[in-house]
């Protein structure tokens, strides 16, 4: 809000969180109306780089498919973080009811799924990063697939992440 105000010249900004203060929702909806009228002086130099988000989990505990995943807990990325979306992915799963939603920075989350702190990572990323492949030669990991129900929504209406197929190796 700040950039759109004046008071900032340039900043960092995930499209999702560009989506949210555009609608005046999430972080943004105690300012509903200031985020959605500043956000029509805001302008894009270049895109963010964030990637994909890969749900991330050992591939020897059991966890197959997100049914498995609840009552577990799952770490869904920083407070207010796009990863959160979680509950879409996974068919409409609740945070507090069907699994127990972790959130931490991200440059703490790789280390503490390796610390067996929850049991799936939601992890952004590029497609094939470095990191996601550090994991895996660990310890075999698996992503899960999304529904083909979930894929198939309408998610630009809403603003958020569009989730996409990558055909595996």
């Amino acid at each position: 809000m700040k950039v759109g105000a004046g008071q900032l010249d340039l900043a960092v900004v995930p499209p999702p969180a560009y989506s949210a203060m555009k609608r005046g929702v999430g972080p943004f909806e105690q300012a509903a109306d200031q985020a959605k009228a500043l956000s029509g002086n805001l302008g894009t130099l270049f895109t963010f780089p964030g990637g994909s988000f890969h749900p991330i989990v050992w591939a020897d505990i059991g966890i197959e498919s997100w049914e498995d995943l609840k009552s577990k807990r799952i770490d869904v990325g920083p407070p207010a973080g796009a990863a959160a979306q979680g509950r879409e992915a996974s068919g409409g799963f609740d945070a507090g009811t069907d699994y127990e939603g972790i959130r931490l920075p991200w440059e703490a989350s790789s280390q503490a799924l390796q610390d067996g702190q929850f049991d799936m990572f939601i992890m952004s990323a590029a497609v094939e990063q470095q990191s996601v492949q550090e994991l895996s030669l660990q310890r075999e990991i698996r992503v899960p697939g999304v529904p083909d129900e979930v894929v198939a929504r309408n998610y630009e209406e809403q603003g958020i992440a569009i989730p996409d197929r990558l055909k595996a190796d």
